[in-house]
Protein backbone atom coordinates (compact mmCIF):
# COMPACT_ATOMS: atom_id res chain seq x y z
CA UNK A 1 0.00 0.00 0.00
CA UNK A 2 1.43 3.28 -1.36
CA UNK A 3 -0.96 5.96 0.49
CA UNK A 4 -3.65 6.58 2.63
CA UNK A 5 -6.58 8.91 2.28
CA UNK A 6 -8.34 9.53 5.21
CA UNK A 7 -10.42 12.29 7.27
CA UNK A 8 -10.57 13.72 10.77
CA UNK A 9 -13.92 13.92 11.71
CA UNK A 10 -16.96 12.45 9.75
CA UNK A 11 -19.81 14.51 8.38
CA UNK A 12 -18.40 17.77 8.97
CA UNK A 13 -17.75 18.24 5.01
CA UNK A 14 -17.33 16.41 1.91
CA UNK A 15 -14.05 15.13 1.98
CA UNK A 16 -12.66 12.21 -1.26
CA UNK A 17 -11.72 10.14 1.68
CA UNK A 18 -12.18 6.32 2.14
CA UNK A 19 -12.64 6.56 6.03
CA UNK A 20 -12.86 8.40 9.45
CA UNK A 21 -10.12 8.68 12.10
CA UNK A 22 -13.71 9.57 14.04
CA UNK A 23 -16.28 7.82 11.95
CA UNK A 24 -19.01 9.77 14.04
CA UNK A 25 -19.47 13.45 15.05
CA UNK A 26 -17.35 14.23 18.54
CA UNK A 27 -19.72 14.82 21.45
CA UNK A 28 -16.96 16.40 23.98
CA UNK A 29 -14.52 18.19 21.50
CA UNK A 30 -12.72 19.08 25.01
CA UNK A 31 -12.10 15.81 26.51
CA UNK A 32 -8.53 15.78 25.61
CA UNK A 33 -7.16 12.61 27.18
CA UNK A 34 -10.25 10.73 24.69
CA UNK A 35 -9.47 12.10 21.55
CA UNK A 36 -5.63 11.29 22.09
CA UNK A 37 -7.11 7.54 23.31
CA UNK A 38 -9.24 7.26 20.22
CA UNK A 39 -6.57 8.59 17.76
CA UNK A 40 -3.85 6.47 19.03
CA UNK A 41 -6.34 3.65 19.46
CA UNK A 42 -7.00 4.04 15.42
CA UNK A 43 -3.86 4.69 14.01
CA UNK A 44 -2.88 1.10 15.98
CA UNK A 45 -5.74 -0.45 14.79
CA UNK A 46 -4.80 0.64 10.98
CA UNK A 47 -1.44 -0.95 11.30
CA UNK A 48 -2.54 -3.93 13.30
CA UNK A 49 -5.50 -4.96 11.13
CA UNK A 50 -5.72 -2.99 8.16
CA UNK A 51 -2.20 -2.93 6.72
CA UNK A 52 -0.72 -6.70 7.80
CA UNK A 53 2.28 -4.84 8.54
CA UNK A 54 3.08 -2.41 5.34
CA UNK A 55 3.75 0.58 6.09
CA UNK A 56 2.18 2.79 3.84
CA UNK A 57 4.73 5.72 1.74
CA UNK A 58 2.70 8.37 2.25
CA UNK A 59 -1.12 9.31 4.80
CA UNK A 60 -2.59 11.79 3.99
CA UNK A 61 -5.00 13.66 6.08
CA UNK A 62 -8.37 15.39 5.40
CA UNK A 63 -9.07 18.02 8.08
CA UNK A 64 -12.45 19.29 9.40
CA UNK A 65 -11.86 22.15 10.94
CA UNK A 66 -11.79 20.69 15.04
CA UNK A 67 -8.60 21.87 16.63
CA UNK A 68 -8.86 19.53 19.26
CA UNK A 69 -8.87 16.54 17.12
CA UNK A 70 -6.35 17.98 14.94
CA UNK A 71 -4.21 18.39 18.24
CA UNK A 72 -4.76 15.28 19.46
CA UNK A 73 -4.70 13.39 16.96
CA UNK A 74 -1.03 14.80 15.51
CA UNK A 75 0.03 14.21 19.49
CA UNK A 76 -1.05 10.88 18.75
CA UNK A 77 1.23 10.65 15.37
CA UNK A 78 4.03 11.93 17.15
CA UNK A 79 4.06 8.35 19.30
CA UNK A 80 2.92 5.90 17.04
CA UNK A 81 2.46 6.87 13.45
CA UNK A 82 5.72 6.06 12.36
CA UNK A 83 3.95 2.63 12.40
CA UNK A 84 1.44 3.64 10.22
CA UNK A 85 3.46 5.80 7.49
CA UNK A 86 6.64 7.26 6.17
CA UNK A 87 4.74 10.43 6.25
CA UNK A 88 2.06 12.52 6.84
CA UNK A 89 0.68 15.20 4.99
CA UNK A 90 -2.06 17.43 6.34
CA UNK A 91 -4.60 18.62 3.32
CA UNK A 92 -6.77 21.79 4.54
CA UNK A 93 -9.60 22.85 2.21
CA UNK A 94 -9.07 26.30 -0.08
CA UNK A 95 -12.33 27.73 -0.14
CA UNK A 96 -11.09 30.09 -2.84
CA UNK A 97 -10.07 27.23 -5.31
CA UNK A 98 -12.08 24.39 -4.45
CA UNK A 99 -9.26 21.85 -4.07
CA UNK A 100 -7.58 20.40 -1.03
CA UNK A 101 -3.73 21.80 0.02
CA UNK A 102 -1.13 20.15 1.14
CA UNK A 103 1.28 20.35 4.41
CA UNK A 104 3.96 18.54 5.25
CA UNK A 105 4.26 17.00 8.68
CA UNK A 106 7.59 16.51 9.34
Amino acid sequence: MSELHVGLVAGRHEIPVDGYVWPTAIENPLAFDDLYAEAANWINGVVEYDLDNEVASTFYLYLTGLTSATLSFLKAWEDYGHELSDQLVLMHFDRNTGSYVPQYWK
